[in-house]
């Protein structure tokens, strides 16, 4: 149907896209996502409008399954009872199959995991959007392109430009599209859709409830180190293909700083909900170097350190790295340009608690490998706060009944700038004359050993 008012299609481009909407995307996609919902008009047709809009491209109203009279209620608009995608004309000659995909993508996901109450009484009226979008971009791939032909190139990857973007608050399609593609050719193809799609929980217990039904033991976080990891290296070869794309190619990935000269004092950065940071680290002759990264208390990290020949555009390896519960983790590179050429930290915030318009804090800085030094752990028990710290610490050890002991403060070159001996279990430090940067503090006492890291503003 055209709106009478609109910019008027032609007959052939109608027609043209109305027998490839029935004879094609519509048996195609219910057979993989499940049959029109057919609510209210009990019919299984679904209306095309193409109307005058001017401020979107497509759109699916779940509204329209709903009845007339909630809607009413609820809203003050009136619901059609029908199974209808809404086309603005402007759009449609260039891009009607594009918009069509997309937009029934919806239409079949909402018939699907909408909400686990009836129709006519839902309490969630949709999945998480990264979820949701995600269904409706798939959709798009597989009605309009060979989802299994390998290596077709892709510009747009959202990557190239900008890595750190809050997957699960959606706010970019080529990142959904990409993340449900790498789900769907990692994760059991078909049977991951099906599954997810009728799955009634959402967003991350969603995907966790997915993977434990299809007998994986991979959670949300671990799938989400792997995705980026992927975005990075898409390296068909490196442990079974575990980080590569099929279906595209990409251009390289967007490194946010680069290195090459050791050691490097405290850098800043920060992180969205489920977006990563690439910092590359290269050299000009052997080197034999800590990284050292502090994330911000109380949120949840996780790193990846890759190691690559740049020369031949090999991944060597990838070690994944949790920091401790300080939010520090340590990455000795014992063998910068010698076994490997470049390394990359690829620092990952999986902390869904930070919310869309915030970010997780972390630093990090590179030293000189210090044998005995780089080894100081942080120890349960042990507190240093503030942490980040200006002036003053308190160091806090774990109760002891031999409470004499002795402590040493160590910058990150393993210098030492402070020292002492205690009869106190809560040690007090001005650490205002000291310089910024990471430092380790070792305390030993008559029966045990402990230590813990700080960062100096």
């Amino acid at each position: 149907m055209v709106e009478t008012t609109a910019i008027q299609p032609s007959q052939g481009s109608i027609d043209s896209m109305t027998l490839l909407f029935d004879h094609d995307f519509y048996p195609s996609l219910t057979a993989k996502y499940g049959p029109i919902p057919d609510v209210f008009d009990h019919d299984t047709s679904v209306f095309l409008l193409v109307m005058t809009e001017h401020n979107w491209s497509g759109y699916f109203d779940p509204a329209q399954q709903m009845t007339d009279s909630m809607v009413f209620s609820r809203w003050g608009r009136h619901s059609s009872e029908h199974e209808i995608i809404y086309i603005a004309a402007q759009d449609f000659e260039p891009y009607a199959q594009g918009i069509i995909s997309h937009e029934f993508g919806h239409l079949l996901h909402w018939g699907r995991d909408h909400s686990p109450e009836p129709p006519a009484h839902p309490v969630t009226f949709w999945e998480d959007a990264f979820i949701d979008e995600g269904f409706s971009t798939f959709a798009a791939i597989y009605l309009t392109e060979d989802i299994f032909q390998r290596s077709v190139p892709d510009y747009s990857a959202f990557f190239n430009s900008n890595p750190d973007i809050p997957l699960i608050w959606f706010t970019n399609y080529n990142q959904v599209k990409l993340f449900m593609l790498f789900m769907f050719e990692h994760y059991g193809q078909w049977n991951y859709v099906t599954e997810l799609i009728n799955n009634q929980l959402n967003g991350i217990p969603g995907v966790d409830s997915t993977l434990h039904a299809l007998g994986f033991s991979e959670h949300f976080d671990d799938v989400f180190e792997q995705w980026s990891v992927a975005n990075f290296i898409d390296d068909s070869l490196y442990d079974g293909g575990k980080y590569e794309y099929a279906h595209y190619k990409f251009p390289p990935c967007l490194v946010n700083s680069e290195y090459n000269t050791y050691p490097l004092s405290t850098e800043n950065g920060s992180l969205s909900a489920f977006g990563s940071d690439y910092i590359s680290f290269r050299s000009d002759s052997p080197k034999n170097v800590s990284i050292h990264f502090h994330g911000e208390a109380g949120k949840k990290f996780c790193l990846a350190f890759i190691q690559q020949d740049i020369n031949t555009g090999r991944t060597l390896k990838v070690d994944r790295v949790f920091p401790d519960v300080s939010n520090y983790a340590a990455y000795h590179a014992d063998s910068l340009d010698i076994s490997y050429n470049r390394l990359i930290m690829d620092a990952m915030c999986i902390d869904s608690t930070v919310h869309y318009s915030d970010s997780a804090l972390y630093s990090y800085s590179v030293s000189d490998f210090v044998e005995g030094i780089n080894e100081i752990s942080s120890s349960e028990g042990l507190l240093i706060y503030p942490n980040p710290a200006s002036d003053n610490i308190l160091v806090k050890i774990p109760g002891d009944q031999y409470k004499r002991g002795s402590y040493i403060l160590y910058d990150y070159t393993g210098k030492c700038v402070m020292s002492g001996i205690t009869d106190n279990l809560n040690i007090s430090l001005n650490v205002s004359m000291i310089k910024s940067g990471l430092y380790y503090f070792k305390y030993t006492g008559i029966r045990s050993t402990y230590g813990g890291r700080f960062i100096k503003k």
